[in-house]
């Protein structure tokens, strides 16, 4: 059975004309690889909203207190249960192309994930920084959907199967940046609650 791999085959960013599947690379990288990958990019994530939240003026929550929320705002432990799918399915994302490293130049790949990794890791600290201001987390949200055809190209190019292990942040990405712009409209548009 396989849960990581397409059968189909997938071009490439850097060799459009060289062909893989999932056969060329079953060699050489077992499955338990992915784990690492997708505990590493959840252990990153988790560790940056930590540091975040320690040094957040509002640490228990995102949002200021006394900030009129949508009536659809997901509770707090929602907003961590998601990102506890979402970090490890990038992570294993990000795996199911570096296995095809052997077959493959991913210069252009890695640094496009390095740019997204570099995205993830700088939000929530600018949150803090900001005093979770709605504007700033609405624009942050709306970079990060401005990126999602991109994302969906390149990882699309080298593996179907990346694509799958995306779509929770294809959804979440669209409801976050609503929610929060949403929420920057329901306490007066001008960025501060």
């Amino acid at each position: 059975m396989r849960l990581f791999s397409s059968s189909k085959p997938t071009a490439t960013l850097d060799a459009p004309d060289v062909i893989a599947t999932a056969s060329d690379t079953r060699d050489y990288d077992p499955w338990w690889t992915a784990l690492i990958f997708g505990a590493g990019y959840l252990l990153l994530g988790m560790l940056d909203a930590g540091l975040s939240f320690a040094f957040a003026k509002y640490p228990a929550t995102a949002i200021a207190p006394g900030a009129k929320l949508p009536p659809i705002w997901p509770p707090e432990w929602v907003f961590w249960s998601v990102w506890l799918v979402i970090y490890p399915g990038k992570g294993v994302a990000i795996w199911s192309v570096w296995r095809l490293r052997r077959k493959h130049k991913l210069q252009a790949f890695t640094w496009f994930v390095l740019l997204l990794l570099f995205m993830d890791l700088a939000f929530l600290p600018i949150s803090a920084l900001t005093n979770n201001n709605p504007a700033i987390l609405s624009l942050m949200d709306a970079s990060g959907i401005i990126f999602l055809p991109l994302t969906i190209w390149i990882y699309g190019r080298y593996s179907k199967t990346a694509l799958l292990w995306l779509i929770p942040i294809f959804i979440w990405g669209p409801f976050t940046l609503f929610i929060k712009v949403w929420l920057w409209w329901l306490n007066g548009g001008n960025g501060a609650i």
